[in-house]
């Protein structure tokens, strides 16, 4: 079984020789300048820069997403409280697709604009005159209906 595996393939090595000194009982490696040109062009194999780089990249792409969706979902949340509807645990697809179909529903109504009811009465109680521009907003028929 060969130990320092992981060593040996960092450092591009099939085998590390221990030695023993005269004078101490604990083994040390010695590497020849073969070896050493060996470790080099190894390390320069496994330069991590670039992927470094990579990975930095990658970590502000998915904070930018993270945020973007948190404002997605909150802005959607406000769409939807605004509305009277309940959001749920839709997803934001869905929930945009819904809004949609909101719209569609809204934009089809035939009687979005009202007047305030009047009963004829002022604020004192008295009996009010009616005005001709009443008569005109109240009656509907003289206007186009959208479709």
């Amino acid at each position: 079984m060969k130990k320092h595996t992981i060593l040996l393939s960092v450092l591009g090595l099939s085998v590390l020789e221990t030695h023993s000194g005269v004078m101490s009982s604990k083994s040390h490696v010695r590497l020849s300048e073969e070896e050493l040109d060996k470790v080099e062009k190894a390390l320069e194999a496994n330069d991590v820069t670039a992927l470094n780089t990579t990975i930095k990249e990658q970590e502000t792409k998915i904070s930018n997403h993270e945020k973007f969706d948190g404002e997605l979902k909150e802005s959607l949340t406000a769409a939807f409280a605004a509305n009277k509807l309940e959001m749920g645990d839709m997803s934001p697809k869905d929930a945009v697709a819904h809004l949609s179909a909101k719209c569609k529903e809204y934009g089809k109504a035939t009687n979005t604009h009202s007047t305030p009811p009047t009963n004829g009465q002022n604020n004192n109680g008295d009996q009010a005159p009616k005005y001709a521009f009443e008569e005109a907003v109240n009656d509907t028929s003289k206007y186009p209906v959208l479709k």
